[in-house]
């Protein structure tokens, strides 16, 4: 009798877990979640974008994720551009994050162009709780010479990403993101020194959603490469060449 007592008891705990775990659940988190996964989405598709812009990059691009346009324009023209990335994710996270970019620049002065970037991002996620988010960002973007040996490439964007929840809350945040890149490139003899060095970082503050309280989530990007090429002119090329790269989330 007492063993069927303790079999009954342990399988009254067992059912009730299921539902422990689902009481404990916090749809804080998977709302930290979902606005962490579009803010990394959405600012690592414009800064794709606009790096192949102010490199070159063609005027055709079809990568895995996503299609890069530009128009045929020499250096001394002006250029516009269109580019479409999607994700899509399993797992933990699951659903579909899509941008659709554009872009306008134009020379300004000597060895720098500048332009305006327009960014229309959307993503459908499911993070433990469904999330719907829109976001429309814009912002401006430069590439310059700095002296005879150097390049400098910023871009910088603004948005106000707007969440909805499946049980009807809706919230509209406030995102900053920026990013600069240095590049250097200089021949010594027989020798050609080459580096760059990158910084990117973002910001968004989300207010409270009824019950959700506010939060703030950033994100940091950094990398240092730097690289000696001995007889660049010739088919056999010896390099030494060093990298370094670090990257860091703050979050609730």
């Amino acid at each position: 009798m007492r063993a069927l007592s303790i079999f009954i008891l342990q399988g009254l705990c067992l059912s009730l877990l299921p539902a422990m775990a689902m009481a404990e659940e916090d749809p804080r988190d998977a709302f930290i979640l979902s606005a962490s996964t579009t803010l990394s989405a959405d600012v690592a598709a414009q800064e794709s974008a606009v790096w192949r812009v102010m490199n070159g990059f063609g005027h055709v691009n079809l990568s895995g994720n996503g299609l890069f346009l530009a128009s045929r324009s020499r250096e001394s023209m002006a250029r516009g551009w269109v580019a479409f990335q999607i994700r899509e994710y399993r797992g933990g996270t699951r659903g579909v994050s899509a941008q659709l970019m554009s872009g306008y620049d134009v020379p300004v002065m000597r060895q720098s162009r500048a332009g305006l970037a327009l960014t229309l991002a959307r993503a459908d996620l499911d993070t433990g709780e469904e999330v719907r988010s829109r976001t429309l960002s814009f912002g401006p973007y430069i590439r310059t010479q700095v002296g005879e040996h150097m390049k400098l490439k910023t871009w910088m964007s603004l948005a106000r990403p707007v969440y909805r929840l499946a049980g009807g809350g809706k919230t509209r945040a406030t995102r900053l993101a920026a990013g600069a890149r240095a590049y250097f490139d200089r021949r010594l003899g027989a020798l050609k020194l080459s580096g760059s060095a990158s910084l990117a970082l973002s910001r968004q503050v989300v207010p409270e959603l009824g019950d959700l309280s506010g939060f703030e989530i950033s994100k940091r990007n950094a990398s240092l490469s730097a690289r000696a090429t001995f007889r660049p002119d010739r088919d056999l090329r010896p390099f030494v060449g060093f990298g370094l790269s670090d990257g860091r989330w703050r979050k609730p």
